[in-house]
């Protein structure tokens, strides 16, 4: 956001100098820094004008310009378009020093010499232009240092604005900020206009369709207008803030939007069928022309501006061609409406297109402008183009937007600033900042915030407020900080913080990766789900959201694999996004966990060797996960199967809905694509799963008083038999008295024959009630062998 320092003067008294007005923006929340420094423009850098221009005899986009400066006439070569005689421009003269350190020497150009050289803005640190050499105005005198003609065009200043800061869109709301820091008043300028005696509303019909999209929409009609060249002085403050003139219509509509913060549009009226305007969102596949000649496709989250048979402009960002105001405009209709911040900031984004208007309805303009300032353009068209104005305006707001009222406690002030604030300091600052007070005693005051400051919800939004003006450098400090939590009590963020820190206990380390990714990395995961991609990608490696947390974890072993970092036992936390037709945005986001091994989970020592990592790891860390959070009672199976990028993959299911994978990466795919020679493990589930089936209400229960009888089980079955489902059916025939059943032996050797293994489980039985006798026991044995026997074929060892 550029302001001209010379036209905030217009608006608020103040004799800071421009450095000292970017340092004290500043410190008020502002951010801001001169454009360029006119003291460092050298004195021989001069006002010249053209005399004559011819082509350049030995290249085709190049002219000879004679130029005087008031001491001498000199040639000159130049080549930028708009180079034509009569323009007064910026003349370096041979000897200059530019603000980039060059100096200015006589040099011969394609066989012409050229002594000196026409300035564009980017050549003397204006700005980064260099679409045309810079023209001053008519009435300046050539000769004079151009830095004398700046301090009077004004210095401009560039704000870096917030967000949440669109009342500082504009130089009124600038002045704002300076009026209350200086306390000098405010000068708004007045409007007055001389109506004619047609009414407007005989020719001109608003209707708003989309009343969510734009609340309100204002109207005047001029008629009988001439279109021509804007004066000097307003096509000069337009070029300092970036703006390219083009006619004393168009201009005047672009002075209002950065004098007020309301952006405006012109239409020619003779072009608008009907003489109605209709407010509503575009067809699907529906497409235009903007002011610029470019086509452009919309979607229905598009808003358009209709007459009463075709779109005429995107509402809130650009004007179309076919009603757009040249030469030949006779009649004006203007155009000064509220739309929906949301709306056009999803529509500018969807078509790609970002303007001066867009920037400022994107953040949120005074609900409560659009009269002004259709008044004050009224009155500068009728001032710099004449025409006959329309008695009236239309004014369609089918939704009012009200200004909001905030009880400031001034205890409330002292505590979270740490120090007194006097009260009426409070009052002047708030009315100076454009609230008004209604009510107010020795223990509170109430305020009506202006609807130009969206921003100001809630009494803490006004000691932000208050602080901000009164200077944190002002604040004394103290030893000790008084912290008032307003977090109310998140049982889901307590959970996702129990499994961060039992993950670490597990001697993971955790990491954190980026959440977008290359098309070629969608695909490495366990699912394969479709991504979601990007409208406007950084890069094409950052084209894609992610659908697993593998990629990352990968990126991240390979990182230190390569720096010889072998041993990893690293864990992510982090949502994932996959396509989803049951969800309202195509979207679906959910908040997994990752897990990733290679290398040694057990490094040697003097008293065990090293152990390498396995899938068997992750399979116990998720059984212990489980075990932490309480999650009992879960009927889950293992699957082993092979799929795209990995070797061998366990789905763990509670009843139908897979909630974990466990894999090995292939170990051709990690040798060819990521260079790296050692198996890895990962493990991915939902989170949410975890939370959902947690139960951490633990109840004591007493020390086992009778003794426990345990009896070793060696079966053997067919190789396709899993060890979950020996275990299953121990479980199910064990009968009340059994407590536990733990597998510790698997066996193929020479006397299993071919296509058999062994299994070998331990199983303890006991009873709180009494002793157990081993005859009991023994029925129980017999029931599960014979049970074994019967659904998986399995028979004694």
């Amino acid at each position: 956001m550029k302001v001209n320092i010379s036209w905030l003067r217009k608006y608020v008294d103040f004799d800071f100098d421009p450095s000292k007005l970017a340092d004290l923006l500043t410190s008020v929340g502002l951010e801001s820094n001169l454009t360029f420094d006119i003291g460092k423009l050298d004195n021989e850098i001069v006002v010249g004008e053209i005399k004559k221009v011819y082509k350049h005899p030995n290249a085709d986009k190049l002219y000879v310009c004679l130029v005087d400066d008031g001491k001498g006439e000199y040639h000159v070569v130049c080549g930028a378009p708009n180079t034509r005689i009569g323009i007064k421009s910026a003349f370096a003269r041979v000897g200059a020093k530019l603000p980039d350190g060059r100096k200015v020497k006589e040099v011969t150009i394609r066989g012409i010499k050229s002594y000196g050289i026409l300035c564009a803005e980017d050549e003397l640190g204006i700005s980064n232009d260099h679409s045309g050499i810079i023209e001053f105005p008519a009435d300046v005198d050539i000769g004079i240092p151009v830095k004398n003609i700046f301090e009077e065009i004004g210095i401009v200043v560039e704000i870096d604005l917030t967000p949440n800061r669109p009342d500082c869109t504009s130089h009124i709301g600038v002045a704002r900020e300076i009026s209350v820091i200086t306390e000098n008043k405010l000068k708004i300028p007045k409007v007055e206009l001389k109506e004619g005696s047609k009414k407007i509303t005989d020719e001109v019909g608003v209707k708003i369709v989309d009343t969510e999209g734009c609340p309100r929409y204002v109207a005047r009609l001029i008629k009988g207008v001439k279109v021509a060249e804007s004066p000097e002085w307003l096509k000069s403050y337009l070029r300092s803030v970036g703006i390219h003139p083009i006619n004393n219509v168009v201009d005047a509509a672009n002075f209002v939007m950065m004098e007020t913060g309301q952006p405006l549009h012109t239409f020619d009226f003779d072009k608008l069928e009907g003489g109605k305007i209709v407010v509503r969102k575009a067809k699907s596949g529906e497409k235009v022309v903007t002011l610029e000649g470019k086509e452009v496709e919309l979607n229905e989250s598009v808003l358009l501006i209709y007459d009463s048979r075709k779109p005429v402009a995107i509402a809130g960002i650009v004007g179309l061609q076919n009603s757009k105001v040249d030469e030949n405009t006779e009649n004006i209709l203007i155009e000064s409406a509220y739309f929906n911040p949301l709306t056009i900031r999803r529509a500018s984004k969807s078509i790609g297109i970002s303007t001066e208007a867009s920037y400022r309805f994107e953040r949120g303009i005074d609900a409560d402008g659009q009269i002004y300032a259709a008044n004050r353009l009224a009155q500068l068209i009728l001032e710099y183009a004449g025409g006959d104005l329309y008695e009236g305006i239309v004014d369609c707001n089918p939704v009012k937007i009200e200004p909001k009222e905030i009880t400031l406690r001034y205890s409330k002030v002292n505590s979270i600033v740490g120090c007194k604030i006097n009260k009426e300091w409070i009052s002047k600052k708030l009315i100076l900042l454009g609230c008004k007070i209604l009510n107010k005693n020795e223990s509170e005051i109430k305020i009506l915030v202006p609807t130009f400051r969206p921003d100001l919800e809630r009494e803490i939004d006004m000691i932000e407020e208050i602080v901000r003006i009164y200077g944190m450098v002002n604040i004394p400090p103290k030893l000790e900080t008084v912290v008032y939590p307003i977090v109310e009590k998140n049982n889901r963020y307590e959970l996702i913080e129990r499994l961060r820190e039992y993950l670490f206990s597990c001697g993971l380390i955790e990491v954190y990766s980026n959440s977008l990714i290359s098309k070629s990395l969608l695909k490495v995961s366990f699912d394969e789900t479709e991504g979601i991609r990007l409208k406007n990608p950084l890069s094409s490696d950052m084209a894609y959201l992610r659908t697993s947390l593998i990629p990352g974890l990968l990126k991240t072993a390979q990182l230190n694999i390569f720096r010889k970092n072998n041993n990893l036992r690293l864990f992510e936390l982090g949502t994932v996004h996959k396509v989803s037709q049951s969800s309202e945005f195509g979207d679906e986001e959910t908040l997994n966990f990752g897990i990733l091994l290679t290398g040694n989970i057990r490094e040697k020592s003097w008293l065990v060797g090293e152990e390498k990592s396995s899938l068997f790891h992750l399979k116990g860390i998720l059984e212990n996960i489980l075990g932490y959070f309480g999650v009992k009672d879960v009927e889950y199976s293992y699957r082993n199967y092979q799929k795209g990028y990995f070797s061998h993959i366990i789905d763990v299911y509670y009843k139908s809905d897979k909630f974990v994978s466990i894999g090995e990466l292939n170990r051709d795919y990690l040798n060819r694509i990521w260079d790296i020679q050692q198996p890895i493990y990962i493990m991915e589930g939902s989170v949410d799963f975890i939370l959902q089936h947690s139960n951490f209400n633990i109840r004591y229960e007493q020390l086992p008083v009778f003794p426990a009888i345990e009896r070793d089980l060696s079966i053997v079955v067919d190789k396709k038999v899993k060890v979950a489902d020996v275990e299953r059916v121990i479980r199910k025939y064990g009968t009340d008295l059994l407590k536990n059943v733990k597998f510790y032996d698997i066996y193929t050797g020479k006397s299993i024959e071919k296509g058999l293994k062994s299994f070998t489980f331990n199983i303890v039985f006991r009873s709180n009630e009494r002793t157990l006798k081993d005859e009991e026991v023994d029925i129980i044995m017999e029931k599960i062998v014979d049970r074994l026997g019967k659904e998986l074929n399995a028979r004694l060892r």
